[in-house]
């Protein structure tokens, strides 16, 4: 009796250990390790599960036809598109498990090509002036696949810019390099080095010596006897020399009377130089220096048509001082007006009298029977003075 149950025990144990409904593998996943999943490639799928049942079998599909097994596994796909990718989990003892997800496999992506092409607003390439500007191009820059492209350019001072075309103006002169990263809409990028120079302006200064003049008083300026005109000069700086110039003439004015007369012209021009030799007008300069520092008064008569007052060696002109730069094209300005070697020697007022002493009859018959009413005259001024040339040096 004992034996028999003995067994039926023994039995209705082994019947209860077998599964005739085996259950569910939950939670199957399998990951992608390749960022893009692209066409020609190898794309590694993993189920990374430690706890999936002992002994369990992996089934891969990877939507084109084709299979693998194994926790990981290795594909190529040869056309882009989108496929189904699946994973089956088998247990020893039935169970299943299923995890499946879309992919897209892309068509491959080349990299970008970038590329740059500088310009500075002079139409210098690469190369240009302190704080003018400088114009990026990158439209030359090219997607393989003709995907639209986004532009960061690095401008080698420290700043930036985007876009196909930008500009930057540089505030210090040196040699920049000039980084033009270009990246496509799959983020795959491409950079290209160029290079701008950028200069100071830089000049040269010279000084140079320049004649001018001008006339202070001409005719109809009429003197009598006994008269005297005074004209104000005002002298320029940085003189070097002034000559003042008086003259008139001491022909006959009026020859008509002995025209009318019948005289010949060989006759009239004799009788004119007659009276011009022994009734000449005489005249005086006079120049007042008072204001003005390091010149001396003048003062001359003259019948002889002309007097000078002539003042030289005023003031030497500098040196020249070379080449000099400068941040902007106006610096140079700056520069002169706080350094220029101004000499103030004759730059004020010249007081200048022209004083009729004598004058001769103005025609024939005024000498027999009019008095004199004076002669006419001009008053000028030669002066040279010097300036400073500034030429800018080439940029290239």
């Amino acid at each position: 009796m004992s034996k028999a149950l003995s067994v039926l025990i023994v039995l209705s144990l082994t019947a209860g250990c077998l599964n005739d409904n085996p259950t569910e593998i939950g939670d199957v996943i399998f990951t992608i390790e390749n960022e893009e999943i692209v066409r020609g490639e190898v794309i590694v799928f993993t189920t990374n599960r430690s706890d999936y049942p002992s002994g369990s079998s992996f089934l891969w599909t990877f939507g084109d036809g084709s299979g693998a097994g194994g926790t990981t596994a290795e594909h190529v796909y040869s056309t882009e598109g989108i496929f189904e990718v699946s994973l089956t989990v088998i247990a020893s003892n039935g169970a299943t498990g299923q995890y499946a997800k879309e992919i897209e496999v892309l068509y491959p992506n080349l990299p970008p090509v970038a590329s740059s092409y500088i310009v500075n607003e002079a139409g210098y390439i690469q190369l240009g002036r302190v704080n003018t500007q400088f114009f990026f191009y990158g439209n030359d820059s090219s997607d393989p696949e003709g995907s639209p492209l986004n532009y960061s350019w690095n401008f080698g001072d420290g700043l930036s810019g985007t876009g196909m075309y930008t500009n930057h103006t540089y505030v210090a002169a040196g040699n920049y390099t000039i980084n033009l990263t270009v990246t496509d809409e799959r983020n795959i990028s491409s950079s290209t080095l160029s290079w701008a120079i950028v200069k100071n302006y830089e000049y040269n200064i010279t000084f140079q010596e320049v004649e001018s003049n001008i006339t202070l008083t001409h005719p109809p300026n009429r003197l009598l006897e006994g008269e005297t005109n005074t004209t104000i000069w005002l002298g320029h700086s940085n003189l070097t020399s002034v000559r003042i110039i008086l003259e008139w003439n001491d022909d006959i004015q009026t020859l008509e009377d002995l025209q009318n007369l019948g005289f010949s012209q060989a006759a009239i021009d004799a009788i004119a130089s007659i009276f011009g030799i022994f009734f000449p007008d005489t005249f005086e300069l006079s120049i007042n220096a008072s204001e003005i520092n390091d010149v001396s008064d003048f003062s001359e008569q003259s019948n002889g048509e002309y007097i000078e007052g002539y003042y030289e060696n005023m003031s030497s002109i500098p040196n020249d001082v070379g080449a000099y730069q400068f941040e902007t094209s106006s610096g140079v300005w700056t520069w002169l007006e706080n350094n220029f070697p101004s000499n103030e020697t004759g730059h004020n007022n010249w007081t200048i009298d022209v004083t009729c002493i004598h004058a001769s009859p103005d025609d024939v018959l005024g000498f027999f029977f009019d008095p004199d009413d004076g002669n006419n005259f001009t008053l000028s001024v030669i002066y040279t003075y010097y300036i400073a040339i500034s030429t800018e040096v080439s940029i290239v």
